[in-house]
């Protein structure tokens, strides 16, 4: 049962450790002040070194940022700044992010994760808690995003067997953050992209930090999207 995987599993990650941990009641530390920083400042405090070498702490920091950024450009028609997209690129997904470390800061989380995470305390403490709302969090407790690394190396491979120029679409099937798109070289990049996600909040992030005309994000899993959400004005021959 979803109670079972969250008070029982033994999966790698620390938010799912048998241990029980306090949760923090409220931002406390570097994000004591996020909410009161602009893009600009939030941008300079996000480690200035690769994706897959941050911390748990600096993934937490990036992702409660993003999260902030998102709230702010939510019903905003200007689209986001530079400072913005970078903050939002920092997303990393909540997998091996302690839950517990997360402060329940209503002024960053919206309602639905704030619930979300108590939600889950509870069921992790054995008490009675909304399996409804803590299944917000079900699917994303061992959501890693690919290297970049991995990315560039792929990509290096990929193009290798494919033509260096003539591209009409790209298929992004699980876009996570959207490395993919960062790594991808320029006469790919381009392209018109069909990038598609089924978590809500990494949709939210890849429309809003890649918010290109050639780039159609689609909040989906894979199978209902081919199903259901291909878009007629892309050519795929």
């Amino acid at each position: 049962t979803f109670e079972q995987l969250v008070s029982t599993s033994s999966l790698c990650t620390p938010a799912l450790s048998t241990t029980p941990t306090t949760p923090t009641p409220r931002a406390r530390g570097r994000v004591a002040d996020m909410h009161q920083q602009g893009p600009e400042q939030l941008a300079a405090r996000l480690p200035q070194k690769p994706y897959d070498t941050w911390t748990e702490s600096e993934r937490r920091f990036g992702n409660l940022a993003a999260f902030l950024t998102l709230r702010r450009l939510d019903g905003r028609e200007a689209p986001p700044t530079e400072a913005e997209q970078r903050i939002l690129r920092a997303w990393s997904g909540w997998g091996g992010v302690d839950f517990a470390k997360i402060p329940r800061d209503p002024e960053i989380l919206t309602d639905d994760y704030l619930r979300a995470f108590d939600a889950w305390d509870a069921l992790r403490e054995g008490k009675s808690g909304s399996t409804e709302d803590a299944s917000l969090l079900q699917g994303v407790v061992n959501q890693f995003f690919t290297p970049m690394w991995v990315v560039r190396a792929m990509w290096r491979l990929a193009m290798r067997a494919m033509p260096a120029t003539g591209y009409k679409a790209a298929l992004e099937p699980s876009a996570g953050s959207g490395r993919f798109l960062e790594g991808a070289p320029a006469t790919v990049a381009d392209a018109e992209w069909c990038v598609v996600e089924w978590d809500r909040l990494g949709a939210q992030v890849l429309r809003h930090s890649y918010a290109r005309s050639n780039v159609h994000v689609f909040e989906a899993p894979f199978e209902g999207f081919v199903a259901g959400a291909l878009p007629k004005k892309v050519a795929w021959d």
